[in-house]
């Protein structure tokens, strides 16, 4: 059998040499292209001597077996290798690229994986992987599925077993792990006042870190603990037993030391205790904050499992304060400068590492990322705390993120993912400056990687959503919940009017949704709603001297798209307690004519005043402040002048609002002197009808005789 070079050049799939068949498969796995190679006979075996790439010899260590087949995944433009596949007669390899961002050379280094006893990963795993390795640009093995961690094992993951003892002899007892094959020794020591001994079993290759898979018992049964396994890089596994248990049949207590990786900026000195738990198979494990204090404080921490066959740390307070477990009740601070990638904070005393990921459109942060598990007590940000029930606050939690809008600020988290042990995913969200953190429980995203629908949310919940006051009339104020500063500014609308708008916005200009309209706390304008985002809410108020009077408000105004969509609303009368849309503007575009709709819309709700002889108030401007309105309590009787000034304010105001009333008096008036002269009259003409009668009476006679003597008879 010729032993042959493969050259996984994409280019070159189906030109290889005269034993080497190639073939290519671009939907099984969309987007990403599958390249696979096998012998051209398609029975016999390949012996590899070296895979290749462009010509450039690639360091992948290939089994010394034979090779049935090799498979290669790429990226749909076939610029970026993420993983290949090698199977043997009794092995499924995978090999990950570490870093898919870079092109391929001979410096690219691989993650090396197997499949536990020999089974191939199914084409949904093959696919998360290639997810992960192209999102992430490595793969991200502590967030597989525990599916897919089952079955893909680290290449220097190791499986320890206790029935395995040291030997007497100068030469050290050695072991193969299960699946990966790794070669462990083991060495026996005496604990420093020679009351315990202790067995380290570690990796063959001196210096060699490892993960821990799991381990079994003196009675090669598998121990089972109240967690998943570290997820950390370790360099030793040691085991104490009774410096009387000569057999090593009884096992106290194992301690995990992780490996302190040069210049981590998430690394976090600790150790884990396991202790066996009553019998042999149930196990407790924590992990406990300084390594100084387990090394030095071990043999009463052995002697403590000895006299209560188990870890009793509430019979010993002093050894229970030092070994508290800095994995439970952890407090998450958000109000924290995450201005690093990686790195850790101090919170309620413990250390807490955390990593920030930058995607399109978004970033986030994983808090306690080196943590295998964890319980957080409450989440602290600039505005509130987050408490139980919207956390969970029992549940053994695998994974924490915090999701911010835009890639720069992390400021104003809007989005919080929750992975449970139990594999329950929990997501919380707020509206940008919300006091109040819901459950999301329709619509979440699939997982913390479902990049699409965490874009979308994170693009609706940047926009704030808030409860506008129309009792507010200047100056600016908090909307209830919220923390976002708004302001008011007055106009009178249209100039001359009498009619007065209150213009609600933003302090910084930002648009933003209406949650709901109210006019103090105690009354709510229901039936108004907006489906987008707002510039302003407007209050349209017939003039008076209290315009914030609820029973004086004619009209509402919601305004978007920097001002070219209007929405309007009103209600019936001025004690309805609905409003309802406004149809007059068509359409969404702007009032042509703001005046006639208020004049129409007063004629409605104050149905008993006259319209048009109204004297307007005799302004130096075409707005106010709110300052500028009589309201009780605003005269300063120490300041004679400015009261003298807002009185004279107030008399043109009242003679604007009263002008019905004084035109009422004017025509009382005018119609009592009618009457008066009238009467006058008719007294006059009948005193003048008495004279003319007496003077008939008296002097008839003497006219008579008077016309008779000029005029005698024929």
């Amino acid at each position: 059998m010729s032993r042959e070079i493969l050259d996984i050049d994409p280019d070159k799939w189906n030109t290889q040499t005269s034993q080497i068949s190639g073939s290519k498969d671009n939907h099984t796995l969309s987007p990403y292209f599958k390249y696979e190679y096998s012998n051209i006979s398609g029975r016999s075996s390949l012996k590899l001597v070296s895979l290749q790439y462009k010509d450039q010899k690639l360091q992948i260590s290939l089994p010394s077996t034979l090779i049935s087949k090799v498979a290669t995944y790429f990226t749909k433009d076939n610029e970026r290798l993420l993983a290949l596949y090698i199977e043997t007669t009794t092995k499924h390899i995978y090999y990950t690229n570490k870093d898919s961002s870079k092109p391929i050379t001979k410096d690219s280094l691989f993650d090396y994986f197997l499949t536990k006893y020999g089974n191939t990963l199914r084409t949904t795993n093959i696919k998360t992987i290639l997810d992960s390795v192209h999102a992430k640009k490595s793969l991200d093995y502590d967030n597989l599925s525990e599916e897919i961690r089952k079955k893909l094992w680290r290449g220097n993951d190791i499986y320890f077993d206790l029935s395995q003892k040291p030997t007497n002899n100068v030469q050290n007892a050695e072991y193969l792990s299960e699946v990966t094959g790794v070669k462990v020794i083991i060495k026996k020591t005496i604990t420093p006042n020679n009351k315990f001994l202790e067995v380290n079993h570690a990796p063959k290759v001196t210096g060699s870190s490892f993960h821990i898979r799991g381990f079994s018992n003196s009675s090669n049964e598998n121990v089972r603990v109240n967690d998943d396994f570290p997820y950390d890089l370790l360099k030793k596994f040691t085991v104490y037993y009774s410096l009387t248990d000569s057999t090593y049949i009884d096992p106290l207590l194992v301690v995990l030391t992780p490996e302190n990786l040069t210049g981590d900026p998430m690394y976090v000195s600790s150790k884990y205790l396991i202790s066996k738990h009553n019998d042999n198979v149930q196990w407790e494990m924590c992990r406990v904050k300084d390594g100084f204090v387990v090394d030095h404080a071990i043999e009463e921490i052995l002697k403590n499992i000895q006299e209560n066959t188990k870890l009793n740390l509430e019979k010993n307070p002093d050894l229970k304060e030092k070994l508290k477990d800095i994995t439970y009740d952890l407090f998450i601070d958000l109000t924290r400068n995450f201005d690093k990638n990686e790195g850790q904070y101090t919170s309620d005393d413990k250390q807490i590492p955390y990593r920030k990921i930058v995607s399109t459109g978004y970033s986030f942060i994983s808090h306690a990322e080196t943590f295998n598990g964890f319980t957080v007590k409450e989440i602290k940000t600039r505005e509130t705390t987050i408490k139980h029930p919207t956390i969970p606050i029992n549940a053994r939690i695998r994974k924490l993120c915090v999701f911010y809008s835009g890639t720069s600020e992390t400021t104003d988290p809007l989005l919080i993912y929750f992975l449970e042990r139990s594999g329950n995913a929990k997501w919380i969200y707020r509206y940008l400056g919300d006091k109040e953190w819901k459950i999301l429980s329709a619509g979440a995203p699939s997982s913390y990687t479902d990049s699409k629908r965490i874009l979308e949310l994170l693009n609706e919940y940047s926009v704030s959503s808030v409860m506008v006051d129309l009792s507010n009339t200047g100056g600016s104020y908090i909307p209830d919940g919220n923390t976002l500063t708004f302001k008011v500014t007055s106009t009178e609308d249209p100039p001359n009017s009498g009619f007065w708008k209150f213009k609600h916005t933003s302090a910084t200009g930002q648009t933003f949704q209406v949650k709901s309209v109210k006019h103090t706390e105690k009354t709510q304008l229901s039936g108004i709603s907006s489906s987008g985002p707002l510039d302003s809410v407007s209050a349209y108020y017939y003039g008076g001297s209290t315009p914030a009077d609820l029973t004086r408000l004619l009209l509402i105004e919601l305004s978007s798209s920097g001002g070219g969509r209007h929405k309007y609303f009103h209600r019936e009368t001025k004690d309805a307690h609905t409003w309802s849309e406004y149809h007059g503007s068509g359409g969404g575009s702007k009032l042509e004519d703001i005046k006639k709709t208020l004049d129409d819309l007063k004629k409605v709700q104050f149905p008993q005043e006259k319209q048009e002889e109204y004297e307007p108030p005799q302004t130096t401007g075409s707005s106010r402040s709110n300052s500028q309105f009589h309201t009780p309590g605003n005269t300063d009787p120490k300041n004679e002048k400015s009261r003298n000034e807002h009185d004279e304010s107030s008399d043109k105001e009242e003679r604007f609002l009263g002008g019905r009333d004084n035109l009422s008096t004017s025509s009382k008036d005018s119609s009592d002197s009618s009457g008066s002269a009238i009467a006058g009259g008719i007294v006059g003409g009948l005193a003048c009808l008495c004279i003319l009668g007496v003077l008939i009476w008296k002097v008839g006679p003497s006219m008579r005789v008077f016309i008779l003597s000029r005029n005698p008879p024929l």
